[in-house]
């Protein structure tokens, strides 16, 4: 049975050839699931500028996670005003039919 307090295997993020070994707690998908992405940025940087200094790629890879989740947030903005649209749709004919059906 697993616990709050219980890690999950570490996990190894490698920047500027070193790998930095990092624990999420067991079962906490939200956190290793950002540690593999932040990898992923971090190599996507360094891969288009290598002789960076690493600080400079660090804040390169958190301004391109920090698109991301503006980006993210702007879709969720979109779908939810695209719902409450829907619904007051909805609730427009459903009212018109039953206007319509006591009026009969």
């Amino acid at each position: 049975m697993s616990t709050e307090n219980e890690t999950s295997p570490p996990l190894e993020l490698e920047f500027m050839g070193e790998k930095i070994s990092l624990k999420a707690n067991a079962g906490n998908r939200e956190t290793e699931a950002a540690i593999l992405i932040a990898a992923q940025k971090l190599k996507e940087v360094e891969e288009k500028v290598p002789r960076a200094a690493p600080y400079k790629i660090a804040v390169l890879a958190l301004l391109n996670l920090a698109e991301d989740m503006v980006r993210s947030q702007n879709k969720v903005v979109e779908h939810q005003e695209a719902f409450q649209r829907t619904a007051k749709e909805l609730r427009d004919l459903i009212q018109e039919e039953c206007q319509t059906t006591k009026n009969s």
